[in-house]
């Protein structure tokens, strides 16, 4: 039987972080699906289609990782695609309320669906997206935080905004 899991967010930019825990889905999975959403609850620095590039960058190491653009409810994604299983990766301690009222509410509304929280590795823990979103707005080095492919793609966005 193979399994399926999907591993959602804006992935606004994707970073080492999500790349860490894709690596480690991958080895609990045999296919993840990375569904990025149109987030239109955040104000992005990249769009949908530079995300969906940037994720596609990352993965292909991966070939039982794919990327699928998301919009409307999880749920409902859940369901076409015929997946249960939703990753989503822990950085801090409160990210485990949020994640817990999340999960809760989603199997309300899908009861057979299963939440797997992977805690981030510890030298990843400290990054975040809206960190690195501010950093490259300012101008700043995202060379720790993201791969070169992904960098180039803010590096392009940065320069065609001026």
């Amino acid at each position: 039987m193979s399994t399926l899991a999907v591993f959602p967010g804006t992935f606004d930019p994707i970073t080492y972080g999500h790349i860490d825990i894709i690596q480690r889905a991958a080895k609990l999975f045999d296919n993840v699906l990375i569904a990025v959403a149109h987030g239109q609850h955040k104000t992005p620095l990249l769009s949908l289609e530079q995300r969906l590039l940037a994720v596609k960058s990352v993965i292909v190491a991966y070939p039982q990782v794919h990327v699928q653009p998301l919009d409307g409810l999880l749920v409902d994604f859940l369901h076409k695609h015929q997946a249960r299983n939703v990753i989503r990766g822990l950085r801090k301690t409160g990210d485990v309320d949020r994640e817990m009222q999340l999960h809760d509410t989603q199997q309300q509304l899908y009861p057979t669906m299963e939440t797997i929280f992977l805690l981030s590795s510890p030298q990843y823990r400290f990054i975040s997206s809206t960190f690195v979103r501010e950093i490259a707005r300012l101008g700043g080095d995202i060379t720790p935080f993201v791969p070169v492919s992904v960098k180039q793609i803010i590096g392009n966005t940065a320069m065609s905004t001026d």
